[in-house]
């Protein structure tokens, strides 16, 4: 039993150690509003925006993950021939803990 436990070790130290730390996705949507400014008039939207997770090790079941998301919103209005107008911010999200399986 022991033996089968010092087996075992190294490759439960490198999975509390060396997890996966990182991942990245993308999202694109396409939204249409409508905008009230010296008359009405329609424009879409398309906002791509960028996730990254960050996983911190504490233990082996315990990790720590904040995101960060940045926005890129597209304007393009009916009533002007290309209007651009590009909003970023980013977004760390709270701390939590997860439990991995």
């Amino acid at each position: 039993m022991v033996h089968k436990l010092l087996q075992l070790l190294p490759g439960l130290l490198s999975h509390a150690l060396f997890c996966p730390c990182v991942h990245v996705y993308t999202h694109v949507c396409v939204c249409l509003g409508i905008y009230i400014y010296m008359g009405i008039y329609v424009h879409t939207c398309t906002c791509v925006y960028l996730c990254i997770y960050i996983y911190v090790c504490v233990s082996m079941y315990i990790h720590m993950c904040a995101c960060v998301c940045i926005y890129i919103f597209v304007c393009v209005s009916m009533y002007t021939h290309i209007r651009v107008c590009v909003s970023m911010f980013s977004q760390m999200n709270h701390l939590y803990l997860i439990k991995q399986p």
